[in-house]
Formats: structure tokens, sequence, C-alpha cells
């Protein structure tokens, strides 16, 4: 029995995400925290934490949007020049940003936060900390999905 798309994201939804908390933001769905490697809790969570609640809603207003498929401004969301497959919403007030990459039917996987920002450039240290995120994320990603297709091929899929 060969597995379908839909088995694959959901071993990487069980092994790899978790969805966001379901109690601040409102049951959203399409939107997850990467667990990255060795920790205990997401890193974006984590920095989510460090926020006011004025502030952790303007970005649940961000996810919302984004979820629905609505535009955001650019003032709100971007995808980051140069960089591949790493996009960003950002808060003016907080002087922050979540960066993240996108991945089953635009599923928004939420990879680093950061604040300190002054100005509309995301520092470089920043953005190369969120591509060793991406690609770890990419490769647990791909190693979970070439495990499922080779326990397929040996007739050990459920």
């Amino acid at each position: 029995m060969e597995p379908n798309d839909r088995q694959i994201w959901e071993a990487i939804l069980c092994t790899l995400l978790r969805p966001l908390d379901r109690q601040h933001f409102g049951g959203t769905i399409g939107l997850y925290f990467y667990l990255a490697t060795g920790l205990k809790k997401p890193l974006v969570q984590e920095f989510l934490a460090t926020l006011t609640e004025a502030r952790r809603a303007a970005y649940v207003a961000r996810f919302r949007k984004y979820a629905l498929g609505l535009q955001l401004r650019k003032d709100q969301y971007r995808a980051l020049s140069r960089v591949d497959s790493l996009y960003e919403f950002k808060d003016i007030e907080s002087k922050s940003r979540i960066i993240f990459t996108k991945d089953h039917e635009n599923a928004a996987v939420l990879l680093h936060g950061f604040g300190g920002k002054k100005e509309d450039k995301t520092d470089s240290a920043e953005i190369t900390l969120a591509e060793r995120v991406r690609d770890e994320y990419r490769k647990r990603r791909s190693d979970i999905e070439q495990q499922i297709l080779q326990d397929a091929s040996k007739g050990r899929l459920r």
C-alpha cells in the first residue's frame, strides 16, 4: 500500500509540529510551531510568551488573516527577499518579527521569532538562524517521508 500525501503530512504533524494554542489563537488551522531538535518548547511559542497580551493579539490577527487566505498589508507580512522560502509576520509596535516557511497546503510553519527591529530590513544573523532552522525542519521532514515510503515498500504501513 502506497502512502498518500495526507498520511505523510499527518506523520509530520505528529512528530515535528505543534498547532498554535487554541486558547489564544481560537482554533486557527494551518499554522504550526516547529519543534526544533532538542527543545521542549517551540522557539516561536517561547518568543510569543515574552510579548505583551496586546502584541500577541496583533500577531493572532495576522495569523488568522493568513489562515483565511486574506491579504495582509506589507507592514504586517512579507516574503524575505533573496531568501528561499522564508516569510515574516511583522509587528511594528513591538519591533518584532516571526519568520516562517510554507508547507503542505500553504500551512505556515513558524520557525523563529525575535525583537529589537528598528528598521524594515531584517538582520542577516536572524535570517541565518531562520535558514538553519528551516533547513533542519526540511531534513527532518524528508527523513520522515522517506521512512514512511520505505515502510510502505516493505508492507509495514498501517
